[in-house]
């Protein structure tokens, strides 16, 4: 069976049954794997008309959001998910990641801090808040997180890259405050 073959049973059961907020939640979760992103909106909006105290509707419509570059909506969904289920880790992490492409460095950090709370051997978090430090020009501890990454992931080639470049960063940041402070060779 194909995703167009579902977006078809999902339209008859609400045509059938129009108050079938989990349902249009369904359909959208189609659309969104089709890419068909202002489709899933659609239908997230009406199954939050339906039941607006539903995480997971605000959360996956934040997801289209983001696919839409639209991250102040997608944080605005992200932040409503996370009232109604605080602790939900892919939430916080994917309010993280709008926050970062928003150039929200600080609280992005506050989030994927969260998340590590919520699962400690989070491979996702640690990796994201070592690039908001590295952003921050805080490479001490963008090198931690990405040592902690290695540490849970040690196969994946780029984050021993990124190590590399937070510590040549660190390094030059080093070498220009020497010389600020009057350090010649």
């Amino acid at each position: 069976m194909s995703l167009e073959d579902d977006i078809k049973i999902y339209t008859r059961q609400i045509e059938e049954n129009p108050k079938a907020y989990g349902v249009y939640n369904n359909r959208g979760w189609v659309y969104y794997e089709l890419g068909q992103y202002e489709r899933a909106i659609k239908d997230y909006n009406k199954a939050i008309e339906l039941n607006p105290n539903w995480y997971l509707l605000y959360n996956n419509r934040g997801l289209a959001y983001s696919e839409l570059n639209l991250n102040e909506l997608a944080i605005q969904d992200f932040t409503k998910s996370l009232e109604l289920d605080p602790n939900n880790f892919w939430t916080t992490i994917r309010r993280g990641e709008a926050y970062s492409k928003l150039n929200l460095y600080e609280l992005a950090i506050e989030d994927f801090s969260k998340a590590i709370e919520i699962d400690s051997s989070s491979l996702e978090a640690y990796f994201n808040r070592s690039i908001a430090y590295s952003c921050l020009n805080k490479y001490e501890r963008a090198i931690a997180d990405i040592s902690r990454y290695i540490e849970l992931n040690p196969d994946d080639a780029k984050a021993y890259y990124l190590r590399g470049k937070y510590s040549r960063d660190l390094s030059r940041s080093d070498f220009e405050r020497a010389k600020s402070l009057g350090y010649e060779e």
